[in-house]
């Protein structure tokens, strides 16, 4: 449940993952096979538009407050906070 209802939806490219936003403030990450988000966060203002990596690593999201959000979640998950710095730097220095 987004609570708010959905303004914007992502699937990866392997089908694995759906980004969410609700029609508010929240971020979700589902897995195919589970209804309950395997990822929620709140930013600082609405979200309009959600994408998600072909693998689901990493989401991205649009503000109507002309921010960019950038999250990994599944790294969050599985690795430790050094190792998500690292991955971080990694996926922006192919930007």
């Amino acid at each position: 449940d987004t609570g708010k209802g959905i303004w914007s939806v992502a699937i990866s490219s392997n089908g694995e993952y759906i980004a969410v936003s609700n029609r508010g403030n929240k971020i979700f990450q589902f897995n195919k096979n589970d209804n309950s988000p395997i990822w929620t966060n709140t930013t600082g203002g609405w979200i309009v538009s959600v994408a998600v990596s072909a693998d689901g690593e990493y989401v991205v999201a649009g503000g109507m407050d002309n921010t960019v959000y950038f999250f990994l979640p599944l790294c969050i998950q599985e690795h430790e906070l050094d190792d998500i710095f690292k991955r971080t730097v990694e996926i922006l220095e192919k930007i």
